[in-house]
């Protein structure tokens, strides 16, 4: 029996649970992505270090270390610290380091990146706006 247009359906037989850690390196190392092969290690180490939700969020951060948008200068050496495999380190601060390399800061200052302030445009550094503003 087909369900009708606006009809509810319930499945009872759904697809088996989903491998997230193989979609994500397919959906990486896929277009418009293209992270290299070389960057499998970091991936699997990041999966490793994480919970299945932080790593799937953390490791799109591999496609800045190389592929399509791989930010001038960065490599695979670079995963550590940016804090990819300390799951002490949230995801979005790893976000927030790569933000801050694309928009134009030094990797070595970008690296100390707590948090990008998106509305005005500025890193924060452990708690501090620049200029000497604290949070």
């Amino acid at each position: 029996m087909r369900a009708c247009e606006g009809q509810m359906a319930l499945d009872l037989f759904p697809a088996a649970d989903r491998d997230w850690r193989a979609g994500q390196w397919e959906w990486l190392s896929g277009r418009p992505h293209c992270v290299p092969d070389s960057l499998r290690p970091a991936f699997d180490r990041i999966w490793d270090a994480r919970p299945q939700r932080d790593a799937f969020e953390a490791s799109k951060c591999l496609r800045h270390l190389g592929g399509t948008f791989q930010l001038d200068g960065w490599g695979a050496d670079d995963a550590e610290a940016l804090g990819l495999f300390d799951p002490e380190v949230p995801y979005h601060v790893c976000w927030d380091r790569c933000w801050a390399a694309a928009r134009g800061l030094a990797k070595g200052d970008a690296m100390r990146v707590s948090r990008w302030d998106y509305s005005t445009d500025k890193p924060i550094y452990e708690g501090k706006r620049e200029g000497g503003r604290h949070e």
